[in-house]
């Protein structure tokens, strides 16, 4: 994530330090829900799966807006 969001900083002129600040703990609560959803069997832990997925398609289409769509490399 990390890396990811290092990219993103380098090559936009968006400010991104708080998206650093608020990252751990973020990854932390995820983690912490998909681990609760996984112990309700396959169909919490399919749950689980599909938020993350929708979590980092939102990601990625944030990333691909701020760097692609707004600031021209």
């Amino acid at each position: 994530m990390g890396v990811v969001l290092l990219f993103v900083a380098a090559v936009s002129p968006i400010e991104v330090r708080y998206i650093y600040a608020l990252g751990f703990a973020i990854a932390v609560a995820g983690a912490r829900g998909c681990s609760r959803l996984s112990e309700l069997g396959p169909f919490g832990k399919a749950a689980g799966w599909g938020l993350l997925a929708c979590q980092a398609w939102a990601a990625l289409q944030g990333i691909h807006e701020i760097v692609i769509s707004r600031y021209r490399l």
